[in-house]
């Protein structure tokens, strides 16, 4: 849109963050896109469609908004440069259409039952309750939608609804963390590429002494030269100076179910036959497990600056804990560059298993 300097459908974007859910439709680019099947065609393959033509046929922008502030309400405007009233119609015979259908599907209520608890009233029926209180009104070519319920139906609504929005968003945090670490196992092995061997742990400064992440030395793998080029390798990684490079948000670095941003989510595990166990760096020659059956990296929650140089030890006797952000288990970055999620339940030996690079031994 901003490509065709037609930015009007901005002005329409007039939503808080206090809104539970929000939502804007360009109706007229949707329009675009199909464009090559003719409004016949699809009136004519769905009945129902003549209701919603109008709608379809002038109607360039839709916005909805739901909210819960002492009572469930729903809201949505239909933006069209003209035709209003044709528009205000349909939506009117929608809701009618609603209702009727509604009505049927709700059972008639026992004469004996005289409980208006609103735990007590079915899915379809906070439904038709809703429906009843819709509002309809035209301001010019605007056409503004508004329902409502109190706050004893819409308590009963938002049990039903915020478990699905924070499955939703569990959902796209999990993915979030998922593309982080393969992002991180492709700068892996864009860095061996370079560099024959995937890095070490701890990275020595210039003066062979002073000790530096893994994670500093990733990045201009992760097209962050120029914050690498900020950061100053013959300092300690808590200089004053470096600190301050510490305070800046690596996305890559950052789970999004963490409530410290600028703390590593993700860690190398450190110890005999591990990927980051060997000094001078591991080869990928050196994985004689095969790459698809070695960690390199793990998803864990930590109270650790993602630049300092301190990450996971393990010793082959004791599992550390790993994890932290999402229920059931974690995320690892494999040798291969492939990210699974391992459960919480897996075998202790399978997980010591899928840290060492040569034991022999492969997990099914």
């Amino acid at each position: 849109m901003k490509q065709k300097q037609e930015a009007s459908w901005q002005n329409k974007w007039i939503v808080t963050n206090e809104e539970l859910i929000i939502s804007l439709v360009n109706l007229h680019e949707i329009k675009q896109l199909v464009k090559e099947q003719k409004s016949e065609d699809l009136l004519r393959n769905y009945p129902l469609a003549v209701i919603f033509s109008p709608i379809w046929e002038n109607t360039r922008l839709i916005t909805s908004s739901v909210n819960y502030d002492g009572q469930f309400s729903v809201e949505m405007n239909l933006f069209q440069p003209e035709n209003g009233k044709l528009v205000k119609d349909a939506v009117e015979k929608i809701s009618g259409l609603m209702t009727e259908t509604l009505k049927q599907n709700v059972p008639k209520q026992d004469k004996n039952h005289q409980s208006n608890e609103s735990t007590d009233k079915t899915t379809s029926e906070l439904t038709l309750e809703m429906v009843n209180s819709m509002k309809v009104k035209q301001n010019g070519e605007e056409i503004r939608l508004s329902a409502s319920l109190p706050a004893s139906s819409g308590g009963a609504i938002m049990t039903s609804i915020v478990p699905m929005i924070l499955k939703s968003r569990e959902a796209e945090r999990r993915g979030k963390s998922k593309s982080n670490l393969r992002q991180l196992m492709l700068a892996m092995h864009n860095y061996h590429d370079k560099h024959r061997h995937f890095p070490t742990a701890i990275v020595m400064g210039p003066d062979g002494k002073t000790p530096h992440s893994w994670r500093v030395e990733l990045l201009p793998f992760l097209e962050q030269q120029a914050l690498y080029d900020q950061y100053h390798m013959d300092e300690p990684w808590d200089s004053k100076h470096n600190l301050k490079i510490a305070e800046t948000i690596v996305p890559e670095y950052h789970n999004p179910n963490s409530e410290t941003p600028t703390n590593a989510s993700y860690f190398a595990v450190v110890g005999p036959n591990t990927t980051f166990g060997k000094e001078g760096g591991t080869q990928i020659r050196d994985i004689k497990d095969g790459t698809s059956n070695t960690i390199a990296i793990v998803e864990a929650e930590r109270d650790i600056p993602w630049t300092k140089p301190e990450d996971i030890a393990y010793d082959s006797d004791n599992i550390p804990e790993f994890g932290g952000f999402h229920d059931g288990g974690f995320y690892a970055g494999f040798c291969d560059g492939s990210v699974r999620f391992l459960s919480d339940m897996i075998e202790e030996q399978h997980l010591k298993n899928l840290l060492q690079i040569n034991d022999g031994q492969r997990v099914p």
